[in-house]
């Protein structure tokens, strides 16, 4: 009876020392899982832990004998060998695993290499010397936060790979753990607060906020749903802002009804006539935000006042000029193409939109390019019900740009060109060292419609007697040539770019016509000779997303790193027991 007894007495001493050991085990996970989930449970994990530390002590106390005993045997000296071993296999491949994420190669193996980055975005990072950290803030419990985070949180995994000089971090604002994170970040960058969500770039003393906004959109208009991803080129934009020197200067002209590029310029600057350019959704205002973004400054310009272009003007940009210029205003442009070897981006305005009354387009005669102003850019296209319409507005696909910096990684895109006056090429060669040549060219389907009525509602119909011709041009560029051929940077000369409509780049447009934004951007980069800020196009965000908490992040951690190997520990011990008997 006493032997019998003192066996029972071991087993549940056994056991009780395996349960105050799990209890323990339970009390940190539970601990763990919970903090991200719930705040006042402590007492859960502390209660486990009390109860498991008092199993695990009580029955090492009433049997220390036995277990003196158990260390002292053969098979106690063999099952430490065995752990040790197990354990310094566990140490060498986590230092495998260690060493795999300090040094390693990223494969993009999509067809379309939508997880690569830009050669423009490897050119800045490669020239990258200052350490810059970013900083992702976002809110778990929205789908659309995580949405970009996921996408975003990849491209800048590509962009820590590719230089040693960028760090990561994620805040997740739910938690109440972050908060004193945010705050020390606050303090850090000597600010009271910051636009969230947000990606910010910390370089130094300096930062830059990109709030979600600038890093996805929707084309269906939905935000819950984006899927275009901008975040490439609003990344890189910010390191070259943040890590560049002195930017330049574009100036805009004012004081000839042309649309705004900064709404907030017509109470301070030189009245704006009413009309097509004069409330903020039909000003280029997102232009001149997209500019600044690339570290450019965007002035407003009174020739009439000022009598010169000024010597530290970049790029001089005519958008949509309705009433005639001076002429003296117009020796002064001529005087800036010519002496200062200046660049210039004309953006016309058609008269079958608005009431224009302008010369601007003299300016054009002398570099070979004639805009047809009797003539408005239409195509004919399939309407929602099947029928065929004729819309005064023509596309341009990307198999229909030329090689040229101006359209650089637009070739995957369209351009929408609105109320567009077409263009004539009259001379490829207009000077000495200038080339002329088409930039932007319509469809098939697309011709330069003459004899229509302004505001007319009448059926257009291709006249080939009077009409310009199918595969209309809608867009045209001067330049220097050097050696004969087509300077990507031309040494000298001026540069102009000729754009038939000004309303495809309006913010409306814009909006929905992401490339018409990038046509603009690139174009000034290339006239400033700041190549390397050439826009980045936009990328598909084709993700299928499944909501996970943290919490629940955390417990499938321990249940495929814990409970599943314990799992199969225990299925070999129960096999090795039996085989034993």
């Amino acid at each position: 009876m006493e032997t019998r007894a003192g066996e029972r007495r071991r087993t549940l001493l056994r056991a009780a020392m395996v349960l105050g050991l799990a209890l323990l085990l339970a009390g940190f996970m539970v601990r763990d899982v919970r903090a991200r989930a719930f705040v006042e449970t402590d007492y859960i994990a502390r209660a486990l832990w009390a109860a498991g530390g008092l199993l695990a002590a009580g029955s090492l106390a009433l049997d220390w004998r036995r277990v003196l005993a158990l260390l002292r045997g053969r098979r106690t000296a063999e099952g430490v060998n065995f752990v040790f071993v197990a354990v310094l296999g566990v140490v060498l491949a986590a230092l495998l695993c260690y060493i795999t994420t300090r040094r390693y190669a990223r494969l993009d193996w999509t067809r379309a290499g939508r997880f690569g980055l830009h050669s423009q975005t490897e050119s800045i990072l490669a020239a990258l010397e200052q350490d810059v950290h970013v900083v992702t803030l976002y809110r778990s419990d929205d789908s659309y936060d995580m949405a970009v985070v996921g996408y975003a949180g990849d491209m800048l995994e590509e962009m820590k790979a590719r230089s040693p000089h960028i760090s990561t971090e994620e805040m997740d604002l739910t938690l109440a753990a972050t908060q004193s994170r945010i705050n020390r970040l606050l303090a850090q960058l000597g600010v009271s607060d910051l636009a969230v969500p947000a990606v910010v770039f910390v370089a130094g003393d300096r930062h830059e906020t990109i709030t979600f906004d600038r890093i996805a959109t929707s084309s269906r208009g939905s935000v819950e749903m984006p899927d275009v991803f901008l975040g490439e080129d609003a990344f890189a934009g910010a390191l070259k802002r943040l890590t560049a020197g002195e930017g330049a200067v574009v100036y805009a002209l004012t004081g000839h009804g042309q649309r705004q590029l900064k709404v907030e310029d017509r109470a301070g600057g030189p009245p704006q006539a009413a009309g097509a350019g004069a409330g903020p959704a039909r000003s280029l205002s997102r232009v001149a935000s997209a500019l600044e973004h690339d570290n450019y400054e965007v002035r407003v310009l009174d020739l009439a006042a000022e009598g010169r272009v000024p010597e530290d003007c970049d790029v001089l940009v005519v958008a949509g000029a309705r009433a005639r210029l001076a002429e003296s205003e117009l020796r002064a442009i001529s005087r800036y193409l010519d002496e200062q070897e200046g660049s210039l981006i004309l953006m016309l305005e058609s008269p079958f939109g608005v009431a224009v009354d302008t010369n601007v387009t003299e300016l054009l005669a002398d570099y070979g390019i004639r805009a047809r102003e009797d003539a408005v850019g239409v195509t004919r296209m399939q309407g929602l019900l099947g029928q065929t319409v004729t819309e005064k507005t023509v596309p341009v696909p990307g198999e229909r740009l030329p090689d040229h910096p101006a359209v650089a990684g637009l070739d995957g895109f369209r351009l929408w060109l609105e109320m567009a006056v077409p263009l004539e090429i009259t001379a490829e060669q207009p000077a000495p060292g200038l080339s002329t040549r088409p930039l932007l060219t319509g469809v098939e389907s697309s011709w330069g419609a003459t004899g229509i009525e302004p505001g007319s509602q009448q059926a257009i119909e291709y006249n080939p007697a009077a009409d310009l011709p199918p595969g209309v041009i809608v867009g045209a560029v001067v330049e220097p040539t050097a050696g004969g051929g087509m300077a990507q940077e031309a040494p000298e000369g001026p540069k102009i770019l000729v754009l038939g409509s000004t309303g495809a780049f309006a913010n409306t447009t814009v909006d929905q016509h992401r490339a018409n934004l990038y046509l603009l951007s690139n174009a000034v980069n290339w006239m400033a000779g700041r190549t390397h800020l050439l826009g980045i196009p936009p990328r598909s965000m084709d993700m299928h997303i499944v909501s996970v908490s943290p919490s629940q992040v955390l417990a499938a951690r321990y249940v495929f790193i814990g409970v599943l190997p314990a799992l199969f520990i225990a299925a070999g011990a129960l096999v090795w027991l039996v085989r034993r008997r």
